[in-house]
């Protein structure tokens, strides 16, 4: 509404995301595994807010470098990269398939004779017959059961004059069981705890599971020309959905897909509830704070307060949990023990101490910082965490100096090393809806990581002295 291109606005508030983790231990899984590291190699964790002030620095750092250069630094001048580029949805280009049923008066014609495609403003891409591709040109004759694949906005494509040409949308789903409630055509992402990630909507059979139509797909910004059903789903997809609101409100609650659309305004009467959660929450984070309780304790107490004041319904609370990470952090840990153990850790950190000889321990703060920002693109932050820690403890004790700026060191270049999408959930979620490139990334995260890395060497022994 304000006219801001929204590859302006996605990149800065996902790195505003990953730079709040910093202000507490509790805000983002690199500072728990961080803790848990620490714990295993018996050095006391960090206590709940120990990172804010320092925090607070790079996210302010952080949000002026967004403000005076994402304008620079982000193209904006690519119309139609991007599914939410414009803000009527309506001009934004799919690629769709149609069905040439049986009876139909396009049988027999070619396409430069089907005025139905040009009157409606859309191009035939490509023709698949008996699941064969061939290039659609004008001389291309159309037969029953072909399906064409048709660049056009939503409103063309999805047109109540194709039914009357004998066209459909290829796997339409059957009507559904609420004859009151007509079918919308939306906008929705695949999220990081989607479980249709990494299936093929025909393995997934979304059209008899799901009551939906699967009509179109940006990936990493770009238009998707491959058949949609053989397609893998990846987290970060935008997918065009054919389905009633009943339907699509299913789909959302049950974790399947994030909506794209805005937040529905809340009734006047339910705005005080709204409170509730928050306040809960605070109240935890206090009591950990101060103290009185355990930070597990704390968290624990509040979500089963939230859920038995029905603020949150049980089934979705199981939902939200990272059952992945939970394995993952379960089969890292003992490696990250054995490592140790086998003095794997030592010998690393002994090779890499030589460079602090002269007493310069701001040369390992960059070097950690620098390897933790390379290693979080290649493996996942949670796994760069889990394999530095050891060696920054390792090295700690080589230096006899405290861990805690070491360790800080690589929690810091985990959340402020935006080279590439898949550096955190954060980025890879909005590369689609942003219509972003690596290259995208790399002119923006050079530039935005070399700046937190200086601030990182500078300030880290302000706030944790070795």
């Amino acid at each position: 509404r304000s006219r801001v291109p929204v590859r302006l606005l996605l990149l800065p508030l996902a790195i505003a995301a990953t730079l709040g983790g910093h202000l507490t231990m509790v805000s983002s899984t690199s500072n728990i595994v961080a803790n848990t590291a620490l714990s295993t190699a018996g050095v006391r964790p960090f206590s709940l807010f120990a990172l804010a002030p320092y925090g607070l620095v790079l996210l302010l750092a952080g949000t002026a470098f967004s403000v005076l250069f994402a304008r620079r630094l982000i193209p904006v001048g690519q119309r139609g990269s991007a599914p939410l580029e414009t803000d009527d949805r309506d001009l934004r280009q799919y690629i769709i398939e149609l069905r040439v049923k049986e009876g139909s008066p396009l049988i027999g014609r070619t396409l430069a004779q089907c005025s139905v495609f040009s009157d409606e403003g859309i191009t035939v891409v490509r023709i698949v017959r008996g699941h064969h591709p061939y290039e659609a040109t004008g001389d291309s004759v159309l037969e029953a059961e072909d399906v064409l694949m048709v660049l056009g906005d939503v409103d063309s494509v999805v047109s109540p004059e194709h039914e009357n040409m004998g066209l459909q949308l290829a796997g339409q789903a059957e009507p559904s069981e609420n004859e009151n409630e007509e079918d919308a055509v939306v906008e929705l992402l695949v999220g990081p705890r989607s479980p249709w990630a990494h299936h093929t909507i025909q393995q997934l059979d979304i059209r008899h599971n799901y009551g939906v139509s699967i009509l179109g797909m940006y990936r990493e910004g770009h238009l998707v020309y491959q058949r949609l059903a053989e397609i893998q789903l990846k987290v970060g997809d935008v997918l065009l959905v054919q389905a009633s609101p009943g339907e699509v409100a299913l789909l959302k609650q049950q974790g399947l897909l994030v909506s794209m659309d805005p937040p529905i305004p809340t009734e006047d009467g339910t705005r005080p509830r709204l409170w509730v959660t928050p306040s809960i929450m605070i109240a935890a984070l206090l009591a950990a704070a101060f103290g009185l309780v355990s930070v597990e304790v704390a968290i624990v107490a509040a979500l089963t307060l939230t859920v038995a004041l029905g603020m949150l319904d049980i089934g979705r609370a199981y939902r939200a949990i990272e059952w992945r990470i939970i394995v993952f952090v379960g089969g890292m840990t003992p490696l990250s023990t054995a490592m140790v153990q086998a003095n794997i850790t030592g010998r690393i950190a002994h090779s890499l101490t030589g460079l602090s000889a002269s007493g310069h321990h701001w040369l390992i703060l960059a070097l950690l910082f620098f390897a933790a920002a390379v290693l979080s693109q290649i493996i996942s932050n949670v796994a760069t965490v889990l394999v530095l820690t050891p060696i920054a403890v390792q090295m700690a004790a080589s230096l006899s100096v405290h861990p805690y700026p070491l360790v800080l060191a690589i929690l810091s270049a985990v959340a402020a090393s935006p080279l590439t999408p898949l550096a955190n959930k954060q980025t890879l979620l909005i590369m689609g809806p942003g219509g972003y490139s690596y290259g995208d990334f790399l002119r923006f995260g050079v530039p935005f990581t070399l700046m937190m890395g200086i601030l990182a060497v500078l300030f880290i022994p302000v706030f944790f002295p070795f």
